[in-house]
């Protein structure tokens, strides 16, 4: 039995499964942000808390500067995921609104042949992984993350050097 697929309904799963990428990049970017907070601070405990173990006998300065090394190390890490995963859910979310478009032109009495935008293979294929240009401007502000990475490894690391330079 040949199974018939309308460009309708081709579309419309479509527009569906990128509605679940853009869900599982949005799960996916939470774990990584609630995910360097918990390990952030964890690290900061435990290096503060070698200077005070009677067996390690770790200088306060080395201690510091593991923390520093460590605090920074992971918020670069963190940071570099994050974008990528935010670029790669933002390529989706601008296909995903092209293809819609696409879809009202349809819709609306328009034709394939009247399309100026992409051409529909590529709007059909994964464009998380695809070269596309993210159009930033069209999309919200990256600011807030930024601030996010900013505003917990500067006090952490202003806390190392209260702590080494007490």
């Amino acid at each position: 039995m040949e199974a018939d697929l309308s460009l309708d309904a081709l579309i419309r799963s479509e527009l569906e499964g990128k509605d679940k990428a853009i869900g599982a990049y949005d799960e996916m970017l939470w774990k990584i942000r609630t995910g360097y907070a918990a390990v952030l601070y964890g690290l900061f405990t435990l290096v503060v808390s070698m200077t005070n173990i009677q067996n390690m006998h770790i200088p306060l300065e080395k201690a510091g500067l593991v923390a520093f090394t460590l605090i920074t190390g992971f918020t670069i890490c963190a940071v570099v995921l994050d974008f990528a995963f935010l670029r790669s859910k933002a390529k989706v979310v601008q296909t995903k609104e092209e293809l819609a478009d696409l879809a009202l032109l349809l819709a609306s009495g328009g034709t394939l042949e009247q399309w100026h935008g992409s051409s529909l293979p590529r709007l059909l294929h994964n464009s998380g992984e695809d070269q596309l240009r993210v159009n930033w401007k069209l999309r919200p502000s990256v600011l807030p993350i930024a601030m996010l990475y900013l505003c917990t490894w500067g006090p952490l690391t202003l806390a190392i050097l209260l702590i080494v330079l007490d």
